[in-house]
């Protein structure tokens, strides 16, 4: 029986096109069934304006070209070999001397493209019944080099919390001008060590008690308009050490710099509204902190640059280091650090420059009051809005800083020898009212339990009680809003 074959050819047009330093290879995609073939030529412009057609010669990851023949008559009636035009290049011609494509996949640098522009030559062949054809996508893989001026800069080491928490995200907020960039990455304290430098997208499933970051900055001159800089870098993480222990979880909101008006009081109530799921054992609280208006210093001059880098200690303390900015002979300077450890800044200063520093401080501690719990209402959805109000004694003066925070809290507890009911032979169902962890289960009889709806299947003989022991613990919180208000009292 005789097997006919379909052939094509791809000649494209379109150049892709080698500028760069180097040309490191191709991207190449599709699928070759099994009794189909492709191969691959390609056409170079030359000097001339002409083109010339090639395949690759590979050697240890480097190919050269080896500009392709073809024997072709003369007026004598002789044969001679010259290079191939455009009119000898087919379909067959391609198949049987083109590249494979696990040829072209071993290359890794291609010299002599360099700057040039290059013409993919492609040719399929498959049987003419095969329910399927080859396919094939291919790129070149290209690099621009350009001078680059770097520099690599930590953070200081960030406390979290006094145990491994829960990392919930990590962003970084950037600012580049010109030709400059900035990658950001993270480390994290975890089980008493410190891991390695990651991206900020790669973080996942951390626990930590500890971060810190590194930047590393590239410019392409120096002197230039080119430049950038990590404006700020953000955490989320659950802070309490409650949460470590899978019970309670927090949620913080906060107002601060209320403007006095010339007689006003300041803050002195607080309102929250959480929107949640109903309840059935879990608990949510809210409480609410009111704090002084803190203190600022601007331009007070810490030191004066030596040239190198330089550690000085602040005497003030509570300072707000989200508030404070540098200055460098009066020219805001960016590239400083802050331990909030030990409440130092970190700078390099060129030499006898002046270095001052503006920021909040005298920040006081939070000290959370009881909210409250005054309504709780009920949506069309099913949803419930949790309302509580503090107000502070009459004793106290208004504030300009108020936090309200609410806790989600899921206590547990034990059942010993509940009593269900009597047993009849059959088997009988009971809902319990607690969610129970099915391994800590002690039942009269044979029982099944389904953990999502808390369905206990039992039976048990007549007349005998049926009695149960476990240990439960409260469903977990769904919130799906939350709201803080803040006023005077007249």
């Amino acid at each position: 029986m005789t097997t006919y074959m379909r052939r094509a050819i791809y000649i494209d047009n379109a150049p892709l096109s080698c500028a760069g330093n180097t040309v490191d290879g191709f991207t190449l995609d599709g699928v070759q069934p099994t009794g189909t073939d492709r191969r691959i030529i390609f056409a170079v412009d030359k000097e001339d304006g002409t083109k010339k057609y090639v395949k690759l010669a590979v050697a240890s990851g480097t190919a050269t070209e080896a500009e392709l023949k073809v024997n072709k008559a003369t007026t004598s009636g002789a044969t001679e070999e010259t290079a191939a035009t455009a009119s000898d290049i087919t379909a067959d011609y391609v198949l049987s001397v083109g590249n494979t494509v696990i040829e072209l996949g071993a290359v890794t640098s291609i010299p002599a493209w360099v700057g040039k522009n290059v013409y993919p030559i492609v040719a399929l062949i498959a049987p003419e019944d095969s329910a399927s054809a080859p396919t094939l996508r291919l790129g070149i893989k290209t690099t621009a080099g350009v001078d680059q001026y770097e520099k690599t800069e930590e953070s200081p080491a960030y406390a979290l919390a006094d145990e491994d928490v829960d990392v919930i995200t990590v962003d970084a907020n950037v600012e580049t001008a010109g030709g400059a960039a900035c990658d950001v990455t993270v480390r994290f304290y975890t089980s008493g060590a410190w891991g390695d430098y990651m991206k900020l997208t790669e973080v996942k499933n951390i626990r930590a008690s500890k971060a810190q970051f590194k930047a590393r900055y590239q410019v392409t001159a120096i002197g230039s308009t080119d430049s950038a800089k990590v404006k700020d870098a953000v955490i989320v993480y659950a802070a309490s050490s409650a949460k470590v222990s899978g019970q309670t979880a927090e949620i913080i909101t906060q107002t601060k710099h209320y403007a006095l008006e010339s007689d006003g009081q300041g803050l002195q109530f607080a309102q929250a509204l959480i929107v949640h799921d109903k309840l059935r054992d879990a608990k949510i609280a809210a409480y609410a902190a009111f704090r002084a208006e803190p203190k600022t210093r601007e331009m007070v001059q810490v030191a004066t640059g030596d040239g190198k880098e330089q550690t000085v200690k602040l005497s003030d303390t509570g300072i707000n280091h989200n508030s404070i900015k540098m200055q460098v002979n009066g020219v805001p300077y960016w590239g400083f650090g802050f331990n909030t450890e030990t409440n130092e800044l970190m700078f390099t200063a060129d030499k006898g420059a002046a270095v001052t520093a503006s920021y909040e401080y005298g920040y006081e501690d939070e000290n959370w009051q009881p909210m409250e719990a005054v309504s709780q209402q009920v949506y069309e959805n099913g949803t419930y809005a949790s309302r509580y109000n503090y107000a502070l004694p009459t004793t106290q003066t208004g504030k300009t800083i108020v936090d309200v925070k609410y806790e989600l809290l899921r206590p547990t507890g034990d059942e010993k020898d509940v009593l269900l009911g009597t047993g009849t032979g059959d088997t009988q169902l009971f809902v319990l009212p607690h969610a129970a962890r099915k391994d800590t289960i002690t039942c009269t009889g044979k029982w099944t339990y389904n953990d999502d709806t808390r369905q206990l299947l039992v039976q048990a003989d007549k007349g005998t009680e049926i009695k149960i022991s476990y240990h439960w613990v409260a469903e977990s919180q769904k919130v799906h809003a939350v709201a803080a208000g803040w006023a005077e009292l007249g």
